[in-house]
C-alpha cells in the first residue's frame, strides 16, 4: 500500500506538538511516521485497523518519550516544532505561555482565548468552533439545527447517538465545511458566530 508523504501541510518525518488521544489539556511531542488515506492494519503486538480515507486521513505519530506509535486526526496536531525545541516528559499545555529551547530562547506558544458566545445561533448561520473539547484547534461550519430536547441523531462516524439537550443547555448541530459531517456540539464549543 502506498502512503502519502504529506497532508494538510504536515510531512512524514516532521516533528510535531500534538494532543494525545483523549486529552485536550496536555500535549506531547513526536515524529510523523505515516500518513494514512486508506484503512490499514497497524501494530505488532495487537494489530488494529485504522479507518482512514482521503477525506478523513490519519497521521501516525511516534511519541518522542515513549516510542509508541498512535494514529491521530490532523486536527490533533497543534503545530510543527523545530529540532532545537525541548520539552520535559509529561509537560502540559494548560497555563503554558512559552517553552524554552535548548539554546535558552523562549518561544511563545499561541493558543486562542475562548470567547463567550452570547445566545444560541440559528440554523443557516456560519460558526467557528472547537471540534475537539478544549483544543486550540478550530473549524468552521454551518449551523443546521439547534436541539433543545433529548433526541436521537446521526453523528458522523459515531452513528446514532442520543443528544441530551435542554432549552438551557442546547446542542448546536454543525455541518463541518471540510468533512461535510453534521455533529452536535455544546454551546461552549463555539468561538464565534457570523
Amino acid at each position: 500500500m502506498e502512503h502519502k508523504k504529506a497532508i494538510q501541510g504536515f510531512y512524514v518525518g516532521e516533528r510535531v506538538l500534538y494532543h494525545p488521544v483523549g486529552s485536550v489539556s496536555s500535549a506531547s511531542v513526536g515524529r510523523i511516521t505515516q500518513i494514512l488515506t486508506d484503512p490499514e492494519l497497524v501494530g505488532q503486538e495487537r494489530p488494529v485497523t485504522i479507518h482512514a480515507d482521503p477525506c478523513h486521513p490519519r497521521i501516525v505519530i511516534q511519541n518522542e518519550h515513549t516510542g509508541k506509535k498512535t494514529a491521530y486526526r490532523p486536527e490533533s496536531i497543534i503545530r510543527k516544532v523545530n529540532e532545537t525545541e525541548s520539552f520535559p516528559k509529561g509537560f502540559g499545555i494548560a497555563g503554558i505561555s512559552e517553552l524554552e529551547t535548548e539554546e535558552g530562547r523562549h518561544i511563545p506558544m499561541e493558543y486562542p482565548q475562548p470567547r463567550k458566545v452570547h445566545g444560541s445561533p440559528s440554523p443557516g448561520q456560519r460558526v467557528t468552533y472547537h471540534p475537539v473539547g478544549a483544543s486550540p484547534v478550530t473549524s468552521t461550519g454551518l449551523v443546521v439545527d439547534v436541539i433543545t430536547e433529548p433526541r436521537i441523531v446521526m453523528a458522523g462516524d459515531r452513528g446514532e447517538i442520543t443528544v441530551h439537550a435542554t432549552e438551557k443547555h442546547p446542542r448546536i448541530v454543525i455541518r463541518n465545511d471540510h468533512t461535510g459531517k453534521e455533529i452536535p456540539y455544546p454551546l461552549e464549543s463555539l468561538v464565534s458566530v457570523e
